[in-house]
């Protein structure tokens, strides 16, 4: 049951629109008040049932949101929750949901473990404080969470020294046959510099893993430092993490034969790049005309091949 769970809870993680403000960027987006799986600690409050009969209360926290009806009825669920449902068009989700009904085996395991530290990412346990300074370590040890799933499903039992690079390059290596967007750059950390010339795909986990880094091993840092600077739209690291890692699982199910690429999902590879180095304000979708038109070209010229 608990891999059903989480399967749901990253489609739907997967399917939130990120809208962010550049000219606010030291606010936050919506995602940080969704919820997408319940981590309760039960620190409950006191709330007296009836004063006239005595010493009798009802306890009851569910995450950081409190009831404040009375009486305080017991919850089913947050009420934070979505009621948006996930359709069965969602091609991973019936991929995912296939996986889950098959037989055990390593891969499938590791696939379901991933997934669980996927979604540790995304809890109700952040106190709403308007404040960046009080949350930024909420923020780091997502990163390091976060950081954590893509190294379980990009390079399992990887036991080199530089995982840095070698994400990059097993992220890379998944997005072959996709639309590139080359780009250079330098990564420091001490004496340390690391030349990196690769799609913005594979720069942007660099940065990110190398953000995850630094966090470990206590480096001073900022909020600022937590945002995806080369794209003001797109949100902090963790936010971009969303869409990177749902394209990198897709990829990964397709290459061990356990989902069908979709025209959304290829187009989605394809416009990843321009996404993460541009000021593309949202991530590419199959609402957009340019989809249309990019579908209608590829039918046209698979005709003019038949």
């Amino acid at each position: 049951m608990q891999k059903a769970v989480d399967i749901l809870c990253a489609c739907t993680l997967f399917q939130t629109e990120i809208e962010r403000n550049p000219a606010q960027r030291k606010g936050f987006t919506s995602l940080n008040k969704r919820y997408y799986r319940s981590q309760a600690d039960f620190a409950f409050k006191i709330i007296p049932l009836n004063p006239e009969v005595g010493l009798k209360f009802i306890k009851r926290r569910y995450g950081y949101d409190e009831s404040n009806e009375f009486p305080p009825f017991p919850m089913i669920r947050p009420r934070e929750c979505t009621d948006r449902k996930i359709a069965a068009k969602d091609s991973l989700l019936v991929s995912l949901g296939k996986l889950l009904m098959s037989s055990s085996t390593p891969l499938r395991s590791r696939i379901f473990r991933v997934i669980n530290q996927f979604n540790s990412t995304f809890v109700d346990s952040i106190p709403a404080i308007p404040f960046p300074k009080a949350l930024e370590g909420y923020f780091y040890k997502d990163v390091v969470a976060l950081a954590t799933a893509f190294e379980m499903l990009l390079i399992p039992n990887y036991t080199g020294r530089d995982k840095n690079r070698k994400l990059c390059l097993s992220l890379i290596k998944l997005f072959k046959g996709n639309e590139e967007i080359e780009h250079s750059d330098r990564i420091v950390r001490g004496k340390k510099e690391m030349e990196i010339e690769a799609p913005w795909k594979g720069w942007w986990l660099c940065w990110f893993y190398q953000l995850r880094n630094d966090i470990v091993h206590g480096e001073k840092l900022s909020f600022k430092d937590l945002e995806w600077s080369h794209n003001p739209y797109a949100g902090l690291y963790t936010e971009v993490a969303i869409k990177v890692f749902r394209l990198a699982l897709m990829k990964t199910l397709v290459d061990e034969q356990l989902h069908t690429e979709t025209e959304v999902d290829t187009w989605q590879a394809n416009k990843l790049d321009e996404w993460l180095s541009t000021k593309r304000k949202y991530f590419p979708s199959a609402r957009e005309a340019a989809f249309g038109f990019w579908k209608l070209e590829k039918e046209l010229k698979s005709r003019d091949e038949a």
